[in-house]
């Protein structure tokens, strides 16, 4: 408890040394100077988050991050593979069925023993295939909108003992 006691005026209030030195100037920069700084550190997570979220969102890397993992099953366990004259598709030999893997149009298509289609990728201007070795097959595909996206696959032959 406070000590009170009679102040120069007259009045009653507690003994204790009073600390209001007001608003300095020292006070008012230190606080411009930590706003700057939140300022400074807001727009660059907010240019981080916004570059960010553009690549997330590339509908393109979703649809061939899908395509690569539906064209790994047809790559195991084959017997022989052939890539199309100028690159622009591949045929796997696999238990007795060719599967045909080719662009066709903006589309890279599947077809079993030359019939029909099945749509894997789609908006694909330029597709090219490759072999790189004997045991690897390379798919570089642009896409429409001028991406680029290159995959490599590791063939797995019946003979080498799947």
């Amino acid at each position: 408890m406070w000590h009170t006691g009679r102040c120069r005026d007259g009045s009653r209030s507690a003994s204790r040394p009073s600390r209001e030195g007001g608003y300095t100037f020292i006070d008012s920069l230190l606080q411009l100077t930590i706003f700057s700084m939140f300022c400074l550190f807001s727009l660059a997570f907010l240019t981080w988050a916004g570059q960010t979220a553009g690549k997330m969102t590339d509908d393109t890397a979703v649809e061939w991050e899908l395509f690569r993992r539906e064209l790994m099953p047809y790559l195991r366990g084959i017997d022989d593979i052939r890539v199309h004259a100028g690159g622009e598709g591949v045929s796997v030999g696999k238990s007795g069925t060719i599967t045909d893997i080719e662009r066709h149009g903006e589309v890279i298509r599947k077809r079993v023993d030359r019939e029909g289609h099945e749509q894997m990728l789609t908006g694909v201007g330029r597709a090219r295939f490759f072999m790189e070795g004997n045991r690897q097959l390379v798919l570089i595909a642009k896409f429409s909108n001028g991406t680029e996206r290159r995959t490599t696959h590791t063939l797995v032959f019946k003979e080498d003992g799947e």
